[in-house]
């Protein structure tokens, strides 16, 4: 039966090893595989962080090599039986990825076709802040200092799945409350083990400056860092678990909550914590969690793609498996994509955007690598694409709502941010109409924190949602993968293996 895989090349070369991590796909389809490969690229110095710090990769020793002399005659034939597959193997796949371009959920006879008639029921557009009156998404929050984008995504992705599963409320939690550690997932995801009783101790992704914290935020990361941490047993945990010292250590901020005080609108107010403090975290809780991982979906592309990686075509099977894991599972899909910047402060000014228009509509039409990382909350269909920006317009109607990590005029400190970024409240709500009944009207001047972004971009990458139970929660267990190194990135290949 013919499957896909997802080549999943790790940050550092494992030598002699060859680790399998099973990640899930949406209802309907065959299970997809992450594995490894041995390859030291780094494609996140050219994506989210923008900071350039350098990466240090951790080598196994060589093994041994058996001499040849000391295997019998059958021995020697099933080795060289075996490397001879290993060529074939390496010579199929190269030709593969030469030639195929993702035709995603083409598993198998129908589920294509399966898709496309659940999609027939899918509602013209879809918010996930208010399904039938309940919303499962929280607040907006800031990155701020770090390039942490990629932790806040996945982490928020989390968060929906948690409050829709129905274990937030179980727990005593609700949209207001719910709170996850981005600070626990995007500083260990960035720490080399540390523990000389570990065996894999020293196993990881080592910056250049070690000792400071704020190179490791700083560092930037993927999307399905999420899943890659997660399945280790990394995370997420609540910002207010207990058991910690201090009692705070997992909320986005140093140690001594020092403050950074910025003018905004004439006035000397706080924006963020200051990255000058202490934001380290002791290794003693790398593997606290207060949910687990149940399930990892990585989801077909909204675009075909060439063997480089350039646009090739729109793809509504990779549009509607987001909508489906939306309207029927109640997640929220991360994603990442270019952004006219990837931390908030930097954009251009609306007279120099390039893709983003005055009503918070984005479209990057250029063949770019994502430098921003973001959480899919909804869908419009009928979103115009006279909204997007003029002389640089989609080739249809239709937009995802997109929830960012760059503040909301609506919360207070430290997730107010400082530059009234995204769509004005009501612009991001449908049910919000004017005099003459236009939709999205805007009921105030304060900024959301969100926008609206094509289905046609051409950078959309990394669609990924998640679902957690409590199993194994508090209690010790053994997980057997090898590494503990973060997944760098995934391609697509075809594979006739079962």
């Amino acid at each position: 039966m013919k499957k896909r895989r997802i080549l999943s090349p790790m940050l550092a070369a494992i030598v002699g090893m060859m680790t399998v991590l099973t990640i899930f796909p949406a209802a309907g389809t065959d299970a997809w595989a992450a594995q490894t490969e041995n390859t030291a690229q780094d494609k996140d110095a050219e994506s989210d962080s923008g900071h350039g710090y350098e990466v240090h990769e951790e080598e196994a020793p060589e093994p041994e090599e058996v001499p040849q002399e000391e295997l019998s005659e059958e021995e020697l034939e099933v080795l060289e039986a075996q490397e001879r597959a290993a060529a074939e193997a390496s010579q199929e796949l190269g030709e593969t990825l030469e030639t195929s371009v993702y035709d995603a959920y083409a598993f198998e006879e129908g589920s294509s076709a399966a898709l496309a008639d659940a999609a027939k029921s899918f509602p013209a557009r879809f918010d996930l802040r208010n399904v039938n009156g309940q919303s499962y998404v929280t607040k907006v929050k800031l990155q701020n200092p770090f390039g942490t984008c990629w932790g806040f995504a996945a982490i928020a992705a989390a968060e929906t799945s948690i409050l829709s599963s129905g274990l937030a409320d179980t727990d005593g939690y609700t949209t207001d409350t719910l709170d996850l550690s981005e600070k626990h997932l995007a500083y260990f995801a960035a720490t080399a083990i540390n523990d000389e009783s570990n065996p894999q101790n020293g196993e990881g992704i080592h910056v250049e400056d070690n000792s400071s914290a704020s190179a490791k935020y700083n560092r930037g990361g993927q999307v399905f860092y999420g899943t890659s941490l997660f399945s280790s047993g990394t995370g997420p945990n609540l910002e207010n678990r207990t058991g910690l010292d201090p009692d705070d250590l997992l909320v986005y901020k140093g140690l001594n909550s020092e403050v950074e005080n910025r003018s905004i609108d004439g006035k000397l107010r706080q924006v963020w914590y200051s990255e000058e403090d202490d934001w380290s975290i002791p290794e003693k809780y790398r593997f606290y969690a207060s949910y687990r991982l149940k399930d990892s979906f990585l989801l077909p592309p909204v675009h075909t793609s060439d063997k480089y990686g350039s646009y090739v075509d729109f793809n509504e099977e990779g549009v509607n498996a987001i909508k489906q894991q939306l309207v029927e599972e109640h997640r929220g899909v991360a994603i990442s994509f270019h952004a006219e910047a990837f931390q908030p402060g930097q954009e251009p000014s609306e007279a120099e955007a390039k893709y983003m228009s005055s009503k918070w509509a984005h479209y990057t039409y250029d063949d770019m690598f994502p430098n921003h990382a973001v959480l899919i909350v909804g869908y419009d269909d009928d979103y115009p694409a006279s909204n997007f920006l003029e002389g640089h317009q989609p080739e249809a109607n239709g937009a995802w709502l997109v929830k960012n990590s760059w503040g909301s005029d609506l919360n207070d400190f430290p997730n107010s941010g400082y530059r009234h970024w995204g769509l004005l409240e009501g612009e991001d709500d449908y049910n919000s109409t004017d005099a003459e009944g236009n939709h999205y009207a805007p009921t105030s001047g304060l900024h959301t924190g969100y926008f609206w972004l094509s289905y046609y971009d051409h950078t959309i990458e990394n669609s990924e949602c998640y679902s957690f139970d409590k199993s194994n929660v508090g209690t010790k267990y053994y997980i057997e993968q090898h590494d503990m190194l973060p997944v760098n990135s995934t391609k697509e290949l075809l594979s006739d293996d079962t």
